[in-house]
């Protein structure tokens, strides 16, 4: 059995204590009424008020810290994975999973379309886990996975484009290309 942690020295995405950690600040997601926040640090809270239901009956809906789905997706090229967090929100209706980044993103660095992935909210320290609002950076598909070759996490399939071919002469000097290719030094 593992030993319980203080809350102080827990991750904010495992902090589940409605006091405020140190340094952090709330803001209303847009789009959601009155009903949900978001801290500049990732943390989402569901805010007091009361629930409606179809067949007629209603309950009061106490303020929470909402658990954050961790996401971890394999990365094959070198064997481990990245992680990202994710929230469930009610919105009309339905229940929709969000980004975690993308919230604290749009309410704490610039507006961006919650609902559109023309761009990506980026970790700039390449932890997912750290949702602080100034480690977060938008960005292009193109973007990203120039990110990605750059930290050595994938090699592009036009990598081959950056390879030499091996000249082999035979006896009587006559040079002919090996279908062998090494990487450039």
């Amino acid at each position: 059995m593992q030993p319980i942690q203080e809350k102080s020295s827990l991750p904010p995405y495992l902090n589940k204590s409605l006091e405020d950690l140190p340094g952090e600040q709330w803001d209303m997601i847009p789009d959601f009424g009155d009903s949900y926040m978001v801290s500049s640090l990732g943390r989402v809270k569901s805010l007091s008020r009361t629930l409606y239901f179809r067949n007629g009956r209603c309950r009061q809906q106490k303020e929470i810290i909402l658990s954050a789905g961790l996401v971890k997706a394999s990365n094959h090229f070198i064997g481990d994975y990245t992680t990202s967090l994710s929230v469930t929100l009610w919105w009309e209706g339905e229940k929709k999973t969000f980004s975690i980044r993308r919230l604290v993103y749009h309410c704490f660095v610039e507006p961006i379309d919650l609902f559109s992935y023309e761009f990506l909210i980026l970790c700039k320290d390449g932890n997912g886990l750290n949702l602080h609002y100034e480690n977060l950076e938008i960005a292009t598909y193109h973007q990203k996975l120039k990110q990605t070759f750059q930290r050595h996490r994938s090699v592009s399939c036009f990598a081959w484009l950056d390879m030499k071919a091996i000249v082999q002469s035979d006896l009587e000097g006559v040079c002919g290309r090996s279908p062998n290719m090494i990487w450039k030094e």
